[in-house]
């Protein structure tokens, strides 16, 4: 079952945003074997177009933890700076294809954005 936690951001910022992937006894899930995992935020879920989409594949997403079920992904502060702050929302998730050969969709939620007040 898919959560959803909703993230906040400064626009600008660099963030590490870390999610945690039990089963839904709240067992750790085994990402070591897992052959994509992809953070992906669209405008509306509903809308084809990625904004931002981070991969493990390159090197964008980490996998760590005892359980080796932490998933850590990396944002730039340039890969904030390209949002628009406004009262809208982005949507986002995190979906994982797992050794398996499943596809689950752990996380998702709504990211908002909100305007730097210090700029260089």
């Amino acid at each position: 079952m898919a959560t959803q936690h909703n993230l906040q951001w400064v626009r600008g910022d660099s963030r590490s945003p870390a999610f945690t992937i039990t089963d839904g006894n709240g067992d750790a899930v085994d990402l070591s074997g897992a052959t994509v995992i992809k953070f992906t935020i669209k405008t509306a879920a509903d809308n084809d177009t990625v904004v931002l989409q981070k991969t493990k594949v390159a090197s964008q997403i980490a996998v760590s933890g005892a359980s080796s079920n932490v998933v850590t992904v990396t944002i730039t502060a340039g890969d904030t700076a390209a949002f628009v702050p406004t009262a809208k929302y982005y949507e986002y998730d995190l979906e994982i294809t797992l050794a398996s050969t499943a596809k689950v969709t752990p996380v998702h939620g709504y990211l908002s954005i909100i305007e730097d007040q210090t700029t260089a």
